[in-house]
């Protein structure tokens, strides 16, 4: 007798950056892609700082990336060996997922999607072991099928650096959460760190090697007598050499992805500040994770100083400045007008950044193969 059993797909997604809970365009990729019936395998680089993330699908394997040569040939070889190995599909980050990617796909004869978290641009890589990366980065790249990219702005720049064809295919997916826009009641920055209800607390959520936040913190007069700043860490020491004071509190204990909504909800305006005379800021700035999860949990937004964030005014969900010494008179006009931006916070999200919305595009186009039927014969007992 023969029996004819559907077999999940599998997908590799291949990265060796280690906050993978920290950025929904890699969580939500994984959630996304084992809710449409894939088994995942996650390469991930192993961090102390760093927690490791929990999905509630059993379809889910971790491995991390290797940190030395020696076992950079072992992770290769079964990378291209193993029969448990043997995808789909590889998504690979630049530049080092990209490059092995790019190998175990021309061998395993499988597509090669490029997900472009990072741009590398030739004329900021100058040692030689940078410009060698970058040249496998380009090499890499433009044997992928296609591109997921972060906006589209990110991905005309990734195409024009990597030399890809202007017909290249792409999609853009926001780093930003999945689900419906809601603001949750609570009230946990407040009863952690013991901030008075009459405060408006202004939120930084993310790293704090950022210009415009360590010239705030620096100077925290400029916050406003009413207002006190949080920053809120998303791994272990990214806040240090940050000070509290009076009106900065650190937020240094990392939660896990699924309590990050309880987090922003309990602040009232979220802050990206991104400086215009830092190459890297302008070209993080506009896809920052924060701008989503904000505007998801419905908070205003005060951007600065970045061109590219000046529809946060224009779409009246916040306000812009464009200098520090502007931000205590920007969140006093937020919050006299405060159901409105809110109101239009959740419907930016909805409309330009919930991610599932976006990612289905993808699902579509990686659609498995038909041979996904495993055929198993069973011998008839005597």
């Amino acid at each position: 007798m023969t029996l004819f059993l559907m077999a999940r797909p599998k997908i590799a997604l291949l990265t060796n950056r280690p906050y993978i809970d920290a950025h929904y365009c890699f969580r939500n990729a994984v959630e996304e892609l084992l809710a449409a019936g894939w088994d995942v395998d996650l390469y991930m680089m192993h961090s102390s700082n760093h927690p490791l993330p929990k999905f509630d699908s059993r379809g889910t394997r971790i491995f991390f990336t290797p940190s030395s040569k020696r076992e950079t040939v072992f992770f290769l070889l079964k990378l291209l060996l193993l029969p448990d190995r043997c995808y789909h599909a590889i998504i690979a980050t630049p530049q080092w997922g990209l490059f092995w990617g790019a190998h175990a796909a021309r061998w395993r004869r499988t597509p090669l999607i490029c997900l472009s978290d990072e741009v590398y641009p030739w004329n900021e890589r100058q040692t030689p072991s940078m410009k060698k990366w970058k040249a496998r980065e380009t090499w890499a790249h433009q044997r992928c099928a296609f591109t997921i990219a972060l906006s589209e702005k990110r991905f005309e720049l990734c195409r024009l650096e990597n030399c890809l064809p202007k017909d290249h295919r792409f999609f853009v997916v926001p780093n930003a959460p999945s689900g419906p826009p809601q603001r949750l009641k609570s009230d946990y920055l407040r009863k952690k760190l013991k901030i008075p209800d009459e405060k408006k607390i202004l939120l930084h959520c993310g790293g704090g090697s950022w210009h415009l936040l360590r010239a705030l913190v620096s100077n925290p007069n400029l916050i406003g007598e009413n207002h006190v700043l949080v920053v809120h860490g998303r791994y272990e020491g990214s806040l240090d050499g940050l000070m509290e004071s009076d009106r900065v509190k650190l937020s240094r204990q990392v939660v896990p992805s699924n309590m990050m909504d309880q987090l922003i909800s309990s602040a009232d305006i979220g802050l990206a500040l991104y400086s215009q005379d830092c190459a890297e800021e302008i070209r993080n700035g506009p896809t920052a994770a924060k701008l989503g999860a904000y505007l998801k949990n419905e908070l205003p937004i005060i951007g600065g100083n970045l061109e590219s964030l000046r529809w946060i005014e224009r779409k009246k969900c916040g306000a812009w400045i464009s200098k520090l010494e502007d931000l205590s008179g920007a969140a006093k006009k937020v919050v006299e007008n405060y159901n409105l931006h809110a109101a239009n916070a959740a419907r930016v999200f909805e409309r330009d950044f919930e991610f599932t919305k976006h990612f289905s595009r993808v699902l579509k186009a990686l659609q498995p193969p038909h041979d996904s039927v495993r055929k198993v014969e069973l011998k008839e007992s005597a």
